[in-house]
C-alpha cells in the first residue's frame, strides 16, 4: 500500500497485479462526494473492485477501490 496526497486529502493506494487501485471513499472525500456507492456506479465494473486495507486504528476493513490508471483521470467527478 502507498499514499499520496490529492487537494489536501489523503488517498490510499493498493498494488494488484502491478496495477494501482485507490481506494474509493477516499477519493469521494478529496471530492467532497458524501455518497461513495453511488458515485463509484457509473464506473465500468472492470474498474471497481474491493479489497482489504488496514485503517488508521489497524483493523482489517473491506474497501472498494478504483483502478487508478484506466478511471481516476476522468472517472469519478463532482455532480
Amino acid at each position: 500500500m502507498k499514499t499520496e496526497i490529492w487537494n489536501g486529502h489523503i488517498i490510499r493506494f493498493v498494488d494488484i497485479n502491478d496495477e494501482w487501485w485507490a481506494v474509493a471513499k477516499d477519493v469521494a472525500e478529496a471530492l467532497g462526494l458524501k455518497q461513495v456507492t453511488r458515485a463509484i456506479h457509473s464506473l465500468p465494473k472492470d474498474g471497481v473492485t474491493t479489497s482489504k486495507v488496514i485503517d488508521s486504528l489497524g483493523r482489517t476493513q473491506d474497501v472498494n477501490i478504483i483502478n487508478e490508471k484506466k478511471y481516476l483521470p476522468h472517472g469519478i467527478q463532482k455532480p
